[in-house]
């Protein structure tokens, strides 16, 4: 008895099939699933993705099967490799995005993402038509009808992988619209002009406080506080460097304070790898039962859990087009806000009861304290 043997439709489908739910098993500790979904689309999901192209493209055309698929598969990798790595991270790379203008201009991309592949990968299904009548237009037909099935697919397969509860379960907000803590200093590193700025959070009337050289701009890795030596009850700010240097800037600076990686005295902030990093507490903070950490990959972002009510939190963006924002140096303040860093550049704050987040500063590095009260004789 002659046994059957599967289509080719059939390995087709089975192999896109794998795709979309290989990358729900990913491990945390080799990588995010976003990562190793993008890894795999590079390397063998272009090769289903184009068999599938070439099939509908030969089975709706009438078309030399072989030849279709050979020429969609080529196709794919040449417009992954050429379109999707290269030239549009070029692009990308110059588009200025933050917290507020990511959502209007996300669109955009992934629309000028699809108009770039379709110039690619046009002039291989054209050879597809080979010595067919009119073979520009029923290309150009085949080109939009393989590329739509296909977005379709690559919507479900990085939907599934990304991550973007920083917009999904929260909202997007200007700074002037959240309640924010009057106490609270912050001091940070400008994006304009590297240097160190401070200011009263609820005012955001930034200072420039400290200059820091052009050397000083690329090897310092953020600011943290320590006990002061001079005054026991207040706290010195710090520069940490990337190779754990460190350097006082400015002395007894506040009255209440949490450093970075522990209370120990002249400790630099250390970014382990894939350490967990408690967010230290500042003020009435510090009585919470609410508690923030953050860890290395940016789809673990800001986490928050709260003891008493068992609420879980999550602000995190992981979205392909490299658009990954990690989550630095959470701080915990009175009021249950968390002022972070996010991504290279964006100082932020968030309301976990509200669920709201708000760009506080273009900068990094930020440190937030309860500042120094002035004495009788000050005054």
């Amino acid at each position: 008895m002659k046994t059957s043997r599967p289509s080719l439709k059939y390995w087709i489908f089975a192999g896109l099939a794998a795709l979309l739910l290989t990358p729900a098993t990913a491990q945390a500790n080799a990588g995010t699933p976003l990562m190793l979904a993008t890894m795999f689309h590079l390397l063998i999901g272009n090769l289903l993705i184009g068999a599938f192209e070439g099939y509908i493209l030969g089975a709706v055309f009438k078309l030399p099967m072989g030849r279709c698929i050979r020429k969609l598969i080529v196709a794919n990798y040449v417009s992954m490799w050429l379109g999707g790595l290269i030239l549009l991270n070029i692009v990308f790379y110059f588009i200025p995005m933050d917290l507020y203008t990511l959502p209007k201009i996300y669109p955009g991309m992934i629309l000028l993402s699809f108009i770039v592949t379709l110039l690619i990968e046009y002039p291989f299904v054209l050879s597809a038509f080979k010595d067919v009548q009119g073979r520009r237009k029923l290309a150009l037909k085949g080109t939009l009808l393989t590329q739509s099935l296909s977005y379709i697919i690559l919507f479900g397969w990085y939907g599934m992988t990304s991550h973007a509860t920083l917009y999904t379960e929260n909202k997007v907000v200007p700074l002037s619209e959240m309640e924010l803590p009057k106490e609270v200093t912050i001091y940070f590193i400008s994006a304009e002009d590297g240097n160190v700025y401070s200011g009263n959070l609820s005012e955001q009337n930034w200072q420039k406080v400290y200059d820091l050289d052009k050397k000083d701009e690329k090897t310092v890795n953020c600011l943290n506080v320590w006990p002061s030596e001079k005054n026991t009850n207040l706290w010195d700010l710090v520069l940490c460097g990337s190779r754990g240097s460190t350097r006082v800037i400015l002395h007894d600076i506040a009255q209440d304070a949490s450093p970075f990686s522990g209370n120990q005295k002249n400790s630099p902030y250390i970014d382990d790898f894939f350490g967990t990093h408690k967010a230290p507490q500042v003020g009435e903070a510090k009585q919470s039962s609410l508690h923030f950490s953050s860890q290395f990959w940016a789809k673990d972002g800001l986490k928050g859990s709260d003891k008493k009510s068992n609420k879980k939190l999550h602000v995190a963006l992981e979205i392909p087009y490299q658009m990954k924002w990690i989550v630095r140096l959470v701080t915990h303040l009175p009021t249950d806000k968390a002022l972070f860093q996010l991504g290279k550049y964006q100082i932020c704050l968030y309301d976990p009861e509200k669920k709201q987040v708000a760009l506080v500063a273009r900068g990094r590095g930020p440190v937030a304290v309860i500042g120094k009260k002035e004495s009788s004789d000050e005054k």
